[in-house]
């Protein structure tokens, strides 16, 4: 079922802070923001990485793809990325916009990276244009590819937030112990975000802020063998069929890093309520029961 999340953005907030009593309390010296991030790009093959550096956490060799008419089509640039400074709800930021295409793909895809330096934080964004003369269908649109993530620290001990369906919050750790007395690692997919990290150490979220057109879904995975967490982040379009001349877009995606995960869930339930403010109505009556 496809749910839109504008229309679950305060219940969602609520849970999140309800959440909270599940974390074990952290120091008040160890919280605070990040206030600084570093984003790379390489224009030949469109992969980035960003780094904040107060935490020494970062994600890697991150790309993209799209499936078009059931093809996934890895996605590079067809133009120079250009630069901009841009002001939105969320603040000010310097903007990286390229267009992505590939090979016999029939739509084109801006991709929007914005770096609010003040905030530390990342927020990626696609937009589909289906410029041929023909209907085309959409599947997923994997803003961020299988990427890893590095904590700062070991994280066998780490755990992660997600949501196994909106409004259903669970902590998941990375390594649990099954009946027979094996180990699993985790591997999950969370209903549009996913916070990672220790009780007290560093955090990651990436979640979507807003995703009208799509089903957002985040996945998870932890390579026991290595240490190393891997995150996805995609767009589920469910095969929408896209006219000639029409275009839609992913929805945002923010990436941010925090000292502690009760810092990181408080963020992302502020950045929710920035990029989709609480709507007055008309009061009614009715029953429920």
């Amino acid at each position: 079922m496809i749910v839109s999340r504008n229309r679950l953005t305060l219940f969602h907030a609520a849970i999140l802070l309800a959440l909270l009593c599940l974390i074990p309390a952290v120091d008040a010296q160890d919280s605070g923001s990040v206030d600084s991030v570093h984003v790379e790009t390489n224009p030949d093959t469109w992969v980035w990485s960003a780094s904040w550096g107060a935490t020494n956490v970062g994600i890697s060799d991150a790309s993209s793809q799209i499936d078009v008419n059931g093809i996934a089509y890895p996605l590079g640039p067809i133009a120079s990325p250009t630069e901009a400074t841009v002001q939105d709800e969320l603040g000010s930021a310097k903007e990286i916009s390229a267009l992505l295409g590939a090979g016999n793909l029939p739509v084109e895809v801006t991709f929007r990276l914005r770096r609010y330096d003040e905030q530390g934080l990342v927020a990626i964004q696609g937009e589909v244009a289906n410029n041929s003369g023909a209907p085309v269908s959409l599947g997923d649109f994997t803003l961020v590819a299988p990427s890893r993530v590095a904590l700062g620290q070991p994280a066998r001990d780490g755990r992660a937030y997600i949501e196994r369906s909106p409004g259903h919050p669970t902590m998941e750790a990375f390594v649990s112990t099954n009946e027979d007395g094996t180990e699993a690692a985790l591997d999950a997919d969370s209903s549009g975000m996913v916070t990672i990290g220790s009780a007290a150490g560093p955090a990651f979220t990436a979640g979507f802020i807003t995703a009208q057109n799509c089903r957002p879904v985040v996945y998870v995975r932890y390579a026991a063998d290595t240490d190393e967490t891997f995150i996805s982040c995609v767009a589920r379009f469910h095969g929408r069929q896209l006219d000639a001349g029409e275009h839609v877009d992913s929805g945002w995606l923010v990436l941010r890093s925090d000292t502690n995960p009760l810092n990181a869930l408080e963020t992302y339930g502020d950045l929710l309520a920035r990029a989709l403010p609480p709507r007055t109505t008309p009061a009614t009556i009715g029953w429920c029961s």
